[in-house]
């Protein structure tokens, strides 16, 4: 039986940051140890350029930002999410996460 794939978005905003420097680190630990799971590394559009995945299952997904209402119609698309401390996820944002 083959393994089962996720989606897991990574809030990489403000990845040039000190807190960013982290999720950075995280994503490319990831890149090395995970060819089962597809990623979505949510990266602000002015930082563009600045995480470049070499993996093949990440892929970086541009935002002007990322508000909770925008965040809200695109949750449900994944199975999984990683924050940063920045990031609020609420009761209703979860129960938009169909998936998770």
């Amino acid at each position: 039986m083959g393994e089962s794939v996720s989606t897991i978005a990574i809030d990489a905003r403000k990845i040039k940051s000190s807190t960013g420097r982290y999720v950075l680190e995280l994503a490319t630990h990831l890149e090395e140890i995970d060819t089962t799971n597809k990623y979505k590394v949510l990266v602000l559009a002015n930082e563009a350029g600045y995480y470049k995945p070499t993996n093949p299952n990440f892929e970086v997904d541009l935002r002007k930002a990322t508000p909770a209402d925008e965040l809200a119609g695109i949750i449900g698309g994944y199975d999984c999410i990683i924050i940063r401390s920045a990031t609020t996820l609420t009761k209703d944002l979860i129960d938009k996460a169909s998936s998770m």
